[in-house]
C-alpha cells in the first residue's frame, strides 16, 4: 500500500495552501483597508466645513494612510499567496500528469487485462485494492485543485480592485493635503515662546557641523517662558508616533552605511503627514547640515525631540503646537505614485521609500525614543 500512503500523503499535503490562505486571509484584510478608505473619503467632505479644519484634515490624512499601507499589505499578502499555489501546482504537474496517466492506461485497457495480474488472484485482489485506495485520494486531489484555481482567480481579482482603489485614495489623499495646506497657510498666528532672532538662530546653523552640536548651542538659547506643557514623561509607552511607518534601525544600532546614530529610523511614505506626537515648542524648524528639513520640539524644559528628514513644513521657529498639529509632510520623489503599486516581498516595500530620523535627549542626553512611544 505504498503507493496509496504516498497518495494520502500527497492529497494532505495539497491541503496546507488552505490552511495558509486562512491564516493571512487577504481577501478579509483588502475589505477592512477599503472600508478605511471610504471612512476618509467621508470625512474628507465633512472636513471642509468643519469648524476645525486643520484637525479634521489631519485625521482624514492620517485614515487615508492607514488605509492605503493596509490595502498594499493585503495586495503583498494576495501576491505571496497565489505565488505560492503556482509554485505547488508547478512542482506536482509532473507527478500529477503521470499518476493521470496510468489511470488512463488502465481504463484504456479490456476488463480482464486491467483486473487480472500476472503474479495470480491473490496479487489481482491486492492490486483491485490498491486501485480502490487511490481514487478517492484522487478526487480529493481534483477537488483541491479546482479550489486552488478558484484561489488563483480570486487572488489575481483582488490584485486588480485593489490597485484602482489605491489610485482613487492617492487622488484624494492628495486633496486632503491641499487643502490642509491651505488651511495651515489661513490660520491666525500661534503664540510664540521661543525668542531667539532668525539671525541669531542662523549664526548658530552656519556655526555647527554636527546636530550634535547644533542642539547643544541650542539648547543654550533663552526662551522668554518656559516651554513644559507638562505629561510628557508621565506618557512614557503611550506616546504616538509622529508617522505612520516601519522601524527601520534602533537605538544607537548601525544602519547600511555602518553609522549608528542616538536615534530610530523609520521608513515612511512618500507625502505621509507628520504631527506633534505632544504639546510643545518649536525650537527650530528648517533645513539642517545634511537631515533635510528638520523640526525641534520641546515637549517639556528639559526634554528636546528631533524629526529629520521632512520635506514641506507647516510650522515656524518659537510656534506653540498641540499634540497631533501638522508639522510637514515627508519628501514626494516623482514615482511615489509607481512605486506605491510595486510589489515587494518585504514588510516595507517601495511604498516606504522616505525615511525620518527621530532622537529624545533628556537634559541634553540622547536616551532610546523606543520605549516612549506606543507601537502598533
Amino acid at each position: 500500500m505504498k503507493i496509496a500512503l504516498r497518495l494520502a500523503l500527497w492529497v494532505w499535503f495539497c491541503t496546507v495552501p488552505q490552511a495558509l490562505w486562512a491564516e493571512i486571509d487577504p481577501k478579509a484584510a483588502a475589505t477592512e483597508a477599503i472600508s478605511e478608505l471610504q471612512s476618509a473619503a467621508t470625512a474628507l467632505a465633512n472636513a471642509q466645513t468643519a469648524s476645525d479644519r486643520i484637525s479634521a484634515l489631519t485625521q482624514t490624512i492620517r485614515g487615508y494612510e492607514r488605509g492605503l499601507l493596509s490595502l498594499r499589505d493585503a495586495v503583498r499578502r494576495a501576491a505571496l499567496a497565489q505565488a505560492a499555489i503556482e509554485t505547488r501546482l508547478d512542482t506536482e504537474t509532473a507527478a500529477l500528469s503521470g499518476i493521470l496517466m496510468a489511470m488512463q492506461r488502465i481504463a484504456a485497457e479490456p476488463a480482464p487485462a486491467g483486473l487480472l495480474h500476472p503474479d495470480g488472484p491473490v496479487a489481482s485482489a491486492r492490486a483491485g485494492a490498491m486501485i480502490a485506495d487511490i481514487t478517492p485520494a484522487l478526487s480529493a486531489e481534483a477537488v483541491t485543485l479546482r479550489q486552488e484555481l478558484e484561489q488563483i482567480v480570486v487572488l489575481s481579482q483582488l490584485q486588480s480592485a485593489a490597485v484602482v482603489q489605491m489610485e482613487a485614495a492617492l487622488s484624494e489623499v492628495q486633496t486632503a493635503r491641499a487643502s490642509l495646506a491651505a488651511a495651515m497657510a489661513e490660520r491666525r498666528d500661534a503664540p510664540e515662546r521661543f525668542s531667539l532672532s532668525d539671525d541669531a538662530l542662523r549664526q548658530i546653523v552656519e556655526a555647527v557641523d554636527t546636530l550634535d552640536g547644533f542642539l547643544e548651542l541650542l539648547s543654550a538659547a533663552p526662551i522668554s517662558e518656559t516651554s513644559a506643557m507638562g505629561g510628557f514623561s508621565d506618557a512614557r509607552g503611550a506616546i504616538p508616533l509622529p508617522v505612520l511607518g516601519v522601524l527601520l534601525s534602533g537605538f544607537e544600532r548601525q544602519d547600511a552605511a555602518g553609522i549608528a546614530r542616538p536615534g530610530l529610523v523609520l521608513a515612511t511614505a512618500p507625502a505621509a503627514l507628520v504631527t506633534a506626537p505632544w504639546f510643545g515648542t518649536v525650537r527650530y524648524a528648517g533645513p539642517l547640515l545634511d537631515y533635510g528639513n528638520v523640526v525641534i520640539l520641546e515637549p517639556e524644559g528639559n526634554v528636546t525631540l528631533v524629526l529629520a528628514g521632512l520635506g514641506d513644513l507647516y510650522v515656524r521657529l518659537g510656534q506653540v503646537v498641540t499634540k497631533g498639529a501638522p508639522l510637514g509632510i515627508m519628501p514626494v520623489e516623482r514615482q511615489a505614485r509607481a512605486d506605491l503599486m510595486r510589489e515587494s516581498g518585504d514588510d516595507t516595500g517601495a511604498a516606504l521609500s522616505e525615511t525620518i530620523y527621530i532622537e529624545l535627549r533628556e537634559n541634553g542626553a540622547a536616551v532610546d525614543p523606543q520605549p516612549w512611544f506606543e507601537w502598533e
